[in-house]
């Protein structure tokens, strides 16, 4: 964690400054040359990715976005509880929460109707669950994948009644792996009859 905000403040200080010479623990430059600068103003966003206490410090701290995925969401208290407290360590750094984006990482399963969605639940299910260490951990069925991992899954309005959710909590941008990939047929239905629920 020490080395992940110094590896931001560093990066930061080469997108910004004429000269960047930083000095941490685990990093040191000096005078490093780093020409063109970015297009971006101040620098590109900064994207942090977790739901850990010390990870939302870190991106109330420097994060242009908060990205959560599936297993930070997973472990620990519930979501709801790390939007509050994401939120309180903003406003510590002083920081608007408006201004933060917030991304949501999930898998994702839509098909026509309800029938489409069990046969292909019964091809997909089991599936392999946890952190890497505990793998032999499964999810058996589509109710337990919404439940632990917040899986998307169901018919076009299902799935849009689960992405609701997801915004009432704040986060307004999807990052999603459609689980019947390489087909296109989820991603093809998802375009054409979810997104527009939400234009």
């Amino acid at each position: 964690m020490e080395m992940l905000e110094e590896g931001i403040e560093l990066m930061k200080t080469m997108f910004t400054e004429p000269e960047p010479t930083y000095e941490g623990e685990h990093y040191r430059i000096e005078d490093a040359y780093n020409e063109p600068k970015p297009v971006q103003d101040p620098h590109p966003p900064i994207v942090v990715g977790g739901a850990g206490p010390t990870l939302l410090r870190i991106a109330a701290r420097h994060a242009d976005e908060w990205n959560v995925e599936i297993s930070s969401r997973a472990r620990g208290p519930p979501i709801e509880f790390k939007v509050e407290k994401f939120d309180e360590y903003l406003e510590e750094e002083g920081r608007d929460p408006d201004e933060v984006d917030r991304s949501w990482l999930a898998h994702v399963l839509v098909r026509e109707d309800q029938e489409t969605v069990d046969e292909y639940c019964d091809e997909i299910f089991p599936l392999p669950w946890g952190e890497e260490s505990d793998m032999d951990e499964q999810l058996s069925n589509a109710e337990e994948a919404r439940e632990k991992g917040d899986f998307l899954i169901g018919t076009p309005a299902d799935v849009a009644e689960q992405i609701e959710a997801i915004r009432e909590l704040g986060f307004d941008k999807l990052q999603l792996m459609f689980l019947d990939f390489p087909e296109t047929r989820g991603m093809e239905l998802f375009g054409d009859e979810v997104i527009p629920q939400f234009d």
